[in-house]
């Protein structure tokens, strides 16, 4: 995060930092068992995710079922565009034996040139914005920017 704060103040644009969280992933685990998710839904997703940041942005996981996405360069409009078409490509990916739709839950915090919050501080403002993404409903994008 550091490193892309960075170049982007280098380059006076700003930098999307967010956290995915998967709807209801416990439910999965319960329902079709830890194995089965890690060997067929996990895979599928993990594939989906990078694929569609690739060259967009930098995808890393934290845990079984959250990933946190950095996204130089890109206006606020554009990320959220780019993650709202990650939620519909989403809706498209089918998981043998495992039924429903899978769905995910974004905050996004808005990193602008003159942003003063450490990288941690950072971290914690894009994690908040995906619980407050949870809360309102699941399958929803929160942006939070340097005025929360």
């Amino acid at each position: 995060l550091e490193h892309f704060r960075q170049i982007c103040d280098f380059r006076n644009c700003g930098l999307s930092v967010a956290y995915i969280d998967i709807d209801d992933f416990k439910q999965y685990n319960t329902n079709y068992t830890e194995s089965t998710v890690d060997r067929v839904l996990l895979p599928r997703f993990m594939k989906l995710i990078e694929s569609h940041f690739f060259y967009h942005g930098f995808v890393y996981r934290y845990g079984g079922d959250e990933y946190v996405v950095i996204v130089p360069n890109l206006s606020i409009e554009m990320s959220k565009a780019l993650f709202r078409e990650f939620q519909t490509l989403l809706y498209k990916l089918k998981f043998p034996g495992i039924e429903g739709l899978l769905t995910v839950s974004i905050g996004i915090y808005f990193v602008t040139r003159y942003c003063v919050y450490t990288e941690k501080e950072i971290e914690a403002k894009a994690n908040l914005a995906k619980k407050k993404a949870k809360d309102s409903g699941k399958n929803t994008i929160y942006v939070l920017d340097e005025d929360h």
